[in-house]
């Protein structure tokens, strides 16, 4: 009888044991339907990102009955980029005065340093000026003097003509041609080449939208950028609304320490130039952080005046092999968690390069009953595991009264 209550005993700590480590995942989510056997991608987003660890060894894919699936995870080729000419929608074009006001949409954000315009041929030439805006409500000056000069030479009966501006990520755009009480020239559409990582279609990808704050000291201006969330990025942009040229060297960190000049002059995450050549930093390690701070130094120039501060972080996506009619979900954020090691990795080169897409589903506690997934019985191991440790327990207590029941009437 003792040597079987060692026993039990032995078996309750494992099982205990196991039901912490598997209760050490804060958050989990549910993948959609898996609708053929095969390789599937899931995009790690921003929201599932901001519960991980920058080396994701805290992620992973568990199956119905809690068995983790091997998965490895693939980061946007940066080096494999190229170069495309999007069409740009026109959402409205009005001749309003003596002027013609374009608007135009950028809703996917690429970095725009130009305007490729097609119009019927024009012996003619006009000025120029060019807004942005992320809301498309207030704006913001990129260029006051643009000049939209007649073709070099004609090509049947319309032509291109290239308009460099200052690099800038706005959603809208607002061109006003100054047609000075003539005739409007006849511009039929706008195209921009912008530049894509190959063979993916999100290289960057934005965080939400962050909140910030500034303090001018001397020729030092530190610019706080506060997030809702703890989010990981690798990149970040500034809007500057003026001067509209511009060029400073800037550090980053992911603390604050008391006087601009100390700060500056201490070990910085980062240094990098802010120019209006380059309004997109990546020169950054992949860091998650709810706060961090850019020191900008000025110089004998005024200070930068910002309309807008984002973050991004390269594109990235779970790649695994998942089963028709088996339902699987997501477990994160799991401080103890250490790196799997999975025969997968090693096959990297044998998995298609687009594997079907998987979206993820809403984060919810780990602890949590699932919602929109009425089918899903992912956590009927656990009750049951839990229900076996209560009447295990039960049993050795009552063994063990009895024995002593026993001890008693020997004596």
């Amino acid at each position: 009888m003792i040597n079987s209550k060692k026993l039990s005993l032995s078996v309750v700590a494992f099982l205990l044991s196991f039901l912490a480590n598997a209760q050490q995942f804060q958050y989990r989510s549910n993948l959609d339907t898996v609708t053929v056997s095969g390789f599937y991608a899931i995009p790690i987003t921003p929201a599932l990102s901001s519960h991980l660890k920058t080396d994701f060894s805290d992620f992973r894919i568990a199956d119905s009955k809690g068995q983790w699936v091997p998965h490895l995870i693939r980061f946007t080729d940066m080096s494999g980029m190229e170069i495309k000419t999007t069409r740009l929608n026109m959402s409205s074009k009005e001749n309003q005065g003596s002027n013609t006001v374009i608007l135009i949409e950028n809703p996917e954000k690429y970095l725009l340093s130009e305007f490729i315009l097609r119009i019927k041929n024009a012996a003619a030439e006009r000025k120029a000026s060019l807004s942005g805006s992320d809301g498309n409500t207030k704006w913001f000056i990129i260029a006051d003097s643009l000049l939209v000069s007649e073709p070099d030479q004609y090509n049947k009966d319309e032509n291109l003509k290239l308009i460099n501006l200052p690099p800038t990520q706005y959603a809208h755009y607002k061109l006003t041609i100054r047609n000075d009480n003539k005739d409007p020239l006849n511009i039929l559409d706008i195209a921009s080449n912008v530049s894509v990582a190959r063979n993916s279609e999100s290289a960057v990808i934005q965080n939400p939208t962050p909140g910030f704050s500034r303090v001018d000291s001397g020729k030092l201006t530190m610019i706080s950028v506060i997030h809702d969330k703890p989010y990981q990025f690798d990149q970040f942009r500034l809007a500057v609304n003026r001067p509209a040229l511009y060029e400073r060297t800037a550090r980053v960190y992911l603390e604050a320490k008391p006087g601009l000049i100390n700060m500056w002059n201490s070990p910085a995450l980062a240094e990098i130039k802010l120019s209006a050549n380059n309004t997109g930093n990546s020169g950054l390690p992949l860091v998650k952080s709810k706060t961090f701070y850019i020191l900008i130094a000025n110089q004998d120039n005024p200070p930068l005046e910002i309309s807008t501060v984002n973050t991004f972080q390269r594109g990235k996506q779970a790649v695994t092999y998942l089963e028709k009619g088996k339902s699987y979900h997501l477990l994160l954020e799991n401080a103890k968690a250490e790196q799997p090691n999975y025969d997968l990795a090693q096959f990297g080169k044998n998995i298609p390069e687009k594997p079907i897409t998987l979206q993820a589903g809403q984060l919810i506690a780990a602890g949590l009953p699932l919602v929109d997934t009425p089918k899903q019985t992912g956590d009927w191991w656990i009750w049951a595991t839990i229900g076996g440790v209560i009447l295990l327990l039960a049993y050795l207590t009552w063994g063990l009264t009895k024995d002593m029941n026993k001890n008693k009437e020997i004596v």
